[in-house]
């Protein structure tokens, strides 16, 4: 039976290494997000937002940062998982969009062709998608400013705002 949860996150505590000594950046955070919910997680700048969802993706440097307690994605553990265990659950089951777009977009590829290659390295559409098949995802992109409406001939840089 498929669990009405699909993020759990139970005393989650993330703490780095600083100057040799593990120190807490957030502690003991506890949320569910039920199927069909939607979840926005605000604070102030520095508050552990990010860190928080770093932890979700399993995107923290494990020599570097020590994650505890339990973070449930569609009832599997993720706290621990690295490499290709974790690789296999980022894009199927949980993304994220970064704030900053050079860090998320390759600034030397057209946009078209980044989601495309994202959308066929996690098995949303086959390498050969065909043009069309990969505008289908225009729809989405419907909802954002004008400046975005030409993204698959733009590159990352022209849309920032």
């Amino acid at each position: 039976m498929e669990s009405e949860n699909i993020l759990e996150a139970k005393q989650v505590s993330v703490a780095f290494r600083i100057a040799g000594k593990f120190q807490k950046a957030i502690y003991d955070i506890d949320l569910r997000l039920r199927r069909g919910e939607v979840l926005a997680i605000v604070g102030e700048s520095g508050s552990g937002k990010s860190t928080f969802a770093t932890a979700v993706m399993g995107l923290h440097n494990p020599n570097q940062t020590q994650i505890t307690g339990s973070i449930l994605l569609d009832e599997e553990e993720v706290i621990g998982k690295t490499g290709d265990s974790m690789a296999s659950i980022r894009g199927s089951k949980v993304g994220m969009i970064f704030q900053n777009p050079l860090t998320a977009l390759n600034p030397l590829m057209k946009i078209g062709q980044q989601i495309k290659e994202m959308l066929a390295v996690h098995d949303v559409y086959p390498a050969k998608t065909t043009p069309e098949e990969v505008a289908a995802i225009e729809y989405w992109m419907n909802h954002y400013p004008r400046k975005m409406f030409n993204y698959k001939s733009s590159y990352e840089m022209s849309l920032a705002g």
